[in-house]
C-alpha cells in the first residue's frame, strides 16, 4: 500500500506553490463576499499572487527577445482573458434579454470598452471583473523584465523603487485607472521582485543550519503573521484594493502585504508533508486553476445570491462563499470536459483548460 504522503514527497516543491495559490483563490472568492474579516483579505491577497509570479519566473527568461517574452505573456494570461471575459459577456447580455433590460446595444458598447480597457469593476466587466489581474500581470512582468535586463544592479534596484512610487503617486491624486491597470502593474513590480529574490535567497537558505530547525521557521511565521496583521489594522483605509489602486499608508501596505504573504508561503513549504493528501490534493487543484475562479466569481456569487434569496438564507456571507464555491467547482468541472472535446480544433486550447 502507497504510503499516503508519498504523493506530497514527490513533487512537494510544486505542490507547495500550488497550495498557497489555492488558499489565495479561496481567499479572493471569500473577500468578494464581504466577510467580516474583508480587511485582513485584501491586505495581502493580490500581492500573495505577485510574489508568487516572481517566484516561479524563470531566470531564462531574460535570455530571450522582449517580443518572444511578450508572446508568451499573452498566449498564457490574453488569451484565456478574452475567451473568458466574451464568455461572460454573453451570459450578461442573455441575463438583459431575459429580463427585458433596455438599451442592450449602449450596453454591450460599454462592457467591449471595458473589456478591451481591462477596467475591473461591475459596471465595465460584467461578471469578470477580478480578471483585470491578468492584464495588470502582463504589464507588471513586462516590466519586471525590462527592468531585470539591465546590467547595473544598482539601477535595478532604483527602478523598482521608483514604480511603486509613481503608483502611490497615481493614487495620492485619485488619477484615472490607465490602460491595462499599468498604474497597478507598476507596484505589483516591487512584489514580483521581491518573489523572485526570495526564490534565489531560498536555494542559498536551504543550505543553512537555520533551515532544518522548525523551532526557528514556527517563530518566523508566527512573527511575520503577528507583524502583517498589525500593519494591515494599522492601514487608515477601509481596505487595500489594487483593482482601485487604493493603498492607504504605502509603509502599512507594503509591510501587511509582505509580512502575511512570505508567513503563509513558508507555513505551507515547510508543512505541506505533513498535510493530509486528500486536503493537499483538494488545495492544489484550486491553486491549479485559479483563472477559471477569477472569471467565474461574480457570476457565480450572484446566481448562489439569487438561489439563497428564493431559500431565504441570503443575505449570509458563509452561504455565499460555500454555494458560490460548489457552483464553481460544478463550473469548472463542465468547462474542462467541454474543452477536452474541441481541443483538436482549437489553436492553444491548453490554454482554455483550466
Amino acid at each position: 500500500m502507497q504510503d499516503p504522503t508519498e504523493f506530497v514527497k514527490q513533487t512537494s516543491r510544486e505542490l507547495w506553490i500550488d497550495a498557497c495559490k489555492g488558499i489565495g483563490i479561496l481567499l479572493v472568492l471569500l473577500g468578494h463576499v464581504s466577510p467580516p474579516f474583508m480587511k485582513f483579505i485584501y491586505g495581502f491577497h493580490m500581492p500573495l499572487f505577485f510574489i508568487i509570479s516572481g517566484y516561479v519566473f524563470k531566470k531564462e527568461n531574460f535570455q530571450i527577445s522582449f517580443a518572444l517574452y511578450l508572446k508568451k505573456l499573452l498566449k498564457s494570461y490574453l488569451f484565456p482573458y478574452g475567451i473568458l471575459c466574451f464568455v461572460n459577456l454573453f451570459l450578461e447580455m442573455g441575463r438583459n434579454l431575459i429580463l427585458h433590460i433596455p438599451d442592450k446595444a449602449d450596453l454591450l458598447y460599454h462592457y467591449l470598452c471595458g473589456i478591451i480597457y481591462s477596467r475591473g469593476s461591475q459596471e465595465w466587466m460584467p461578471n469578470c471583473s477580478p480578471l483585470w489581474f491578468l492584464t495588470g500581470l502582463i504589464m507588471a512582468l513586462l516590466l519586471f523584465y525590462a527592468i531585470g535586463n539591465r546590467k547595473s544592479r544598482k539601477l535595478q534596484i532604483i527602478f523598482i523603487l521608483f514604480c511603486p512610487g509613481i503608483s502611490y503617486i497615481f493614487y495620492f491624486m485619485d488619477a484615472p485607472k490607465l490602460f491595462w491597470n499599468m498604474d497597478t502593474a507598476l507596484m505589483a513590480v516591487l512584489f514580483i521582485s521581491i518573489g523572485y529574490r526570495c526564490k534565489e535567497e531560498s536555494l542559498k537558505f536551504e543550505k543553512s543550519k537555520y533551515c532544518q530547525s522548525s523551532t526557528w521557521y514556527f517563530f518566523i511565521i508566527v512573527l511575520l503573521i503577528i507583524l502583517g496583521s498589525v500593519a494591515i489594522h494599522l492601514n487608515p483605509v477601509e481596505h487595500v484594493d489594487f483593482d482601485d489602486n487604493i493603498y492607504g499608508n504605502l509603509l502599512c501596505m507594503i509591510c501587511g502585504a509582505l509580512s502575511i504573504s512570505l508567513g503563509l508561503m513558508i507555513l505551507c513549504f515547510r508543512t505541506i508533508k505533513h498535510w493530509n493528501q486528500t486536503l493537499v490534493k483538494g488545495i492544489c487543484y484550486l491553486g491549479r486553476h485559479t483563472v477559471f475562479f477569477m472569471g467565474f466569481d461574480y457570476f457565480s456569487g450572484s446566481v448562489a445570491r439569487q438561489l439563497l434569496s428564493v431559500a431565504g438564507l441570503y443575505p449570509s456571507w458563509y452561504w455565499v462563499f460555500g454555494l458560490k464555491l460548489v457552483i464553481l467547482l460544478v463550473g469548472l468541472f463542465l468547462w474542462n470536459a467541454v474543452m477536452e472535446r474541441i481541443a483538436a480544433n482549437i489553436p492553444n486550447a491548453k490554454y482554455l483548460r483550466m
